[in-house]
């Protein structure tokens, strides 16, 4: 759940995902540590507890970066790596975007930014927060000096909440190439339990 401005929004989340403390202050190490120990068991070795614990301190930073409301780091079920990032926004209008629609949510999160590995696939539909926007990316980032980058696989959830002025956006990002059709059907599965509801 995160508080913005007038509104509440909430989403269901994976057993095994951990909640990034993105809009918290302070030291996070400790946290990172003890996270990092409890999902390897208390008889985890000292350096793959610090590895991991280092790899969600940097993710937690990542997400932050991009003023999310939420996010979750969704680890291996065997490993302890990442393997997807889910995240929640808020588009508001401002003075260059003063009406923010679906027309242009679908316009901007169209644009890969990046080298495109396949097509676009973009839906159109309702989900249960209000009118949305699906858009499916599959492109080339993380580029070294080589040329060499990692294949990165991206859906977008872009849903204008009724009576509301401003847009919420979900996205899970991943490069498990194997875990593709059962990360998207994840994804689409979050996505029916967003909400949008006013503060209490």
């Amino acid at each position: 759940m995160a508080a913005r401005g007038d509104f509440t929004i909430t989403m269901d989340r994976p057993e095994i995902a951990i909640r990034l403390p993105v809009n918290e202050d302070g030291d996070l190490t400790g946290w990172a540590e003890s996270t990092s120990r409890a999902r390897q068991g208390f008889d985890a070795e000292e350096e793959d507890v610090a590895r991991f614990a280092a790899e969600i301190l940097a993710a937690a930073a990542d997400s932050a970066s991009r003023d999310v409301a939420m996010a979750y780091l969704l680890p291996d079920d065997v490993l302890p790596v990442e393997m997807a990032r889910i995240e929640l926004v808020d588009v508001n209008p401002d003075e260059e975007i003063p009406e923010v629609t679906l027309e242009w949510l679908e316009r901007i999160y169209s644009d890969p930014g990046l080298e495109l590995t396949a097509p676009v696939a973009v839906w159109r539909g309702v989900l249960p927060a209000g009118p949305a926007v699906r858009v499916i990316r599959q492109v080339i980032g993380d580029v070294d000096e080589f040329g060499d980058g990692k294949l990165l696989h991206s859906v977008v959830y872009a849903v204008r909440p009724p009576r509301t002025d401003f847009a919420v956006v979900l996205s899970v990002t991943w490069s498990a190439v194997l875990l593709g059709e059962e990360l998207l059907e994840l994804s689409d599965a979050l996505a029916q339990t967003l909400q949008v509801l006013p503060a209490r």
